[in-house]
């Protein structure tokens, strides 16, 4: 007689002599796992595009003034009017130049320097975040396609053990 594999129980014999095969229910379960994933990363990159102040296509959001690169642009507009003023008020520039020579100029490049490093590394977490998002969804298409074909064949599999499946004859 032969043998649910699901259950190990007897199974009854149908009007063709064998049970019927096991309901394979792995295209589901790799359905909503992917489309469940596929939401929470979908939402990730929206919460992670407004966070550093892009817009749904990747581009700057000049409407977003709490970005986090419009708040470090404006953050470092602050220290390069403040340095200027500084430089004002030691006297190595005068009103109207903004740092064009000598230990005023050194001062600025190099705060132009820290800055362009700074707004490097905020782009380079921007770039990974989103290359992170990117692999998720492809790890996700991927693990929907392999896990509908395992679960089938592990049901075939099963099928065959217990004795409800006979695989083709070869062709002689």
């Amino acid at each position: 007689m032969p043998v649910n594999p699901t259950t190990g129980q007897p199974s009854a014999p149908t009007p063709y002599g064998q049970a019927p095969l096991p309901y394979d229910n792995s295209k589901v379960l790799a359905q909503h796992a992917y489309k469940t994933a596929t939401s929470a990363l979908k939402d990730q990159r929206r919460d992670t595009l407004q966070f550093y102040g892009f817009t749904h296509k990747g581009r700057y959001d000049p409407n977003n003034q709490y970005g986090a690169y419009q708040m470090l642009g404006r953050e470092q507009g602050q220290e390069i009017q403040g340095l200027t003023n500084a430089q004002h008020q030691a006297g190595l520039v005068g009103f109207g130049q903004r740092g064009s020579m000598g230990l005023a100029r050194q001062q600025r490049n190099q705060a132009l320097f820290a800055q362009g490093f700074e707004t490097q590394k905020l782009l380079k977490e921007y770039q990974d975040k989103m290359q992170a998002i990117r692999l998720g969804m492809r790890e996700a298409k991927w693990q929907k396609k392999n896990t509908e074909t395992s679960g089938t064949l592990q049901a075939i599999l099963n099928a065959i053990a217990a004795g409800q499946f006979t695989p083709a004859a070869p062709v002689y």
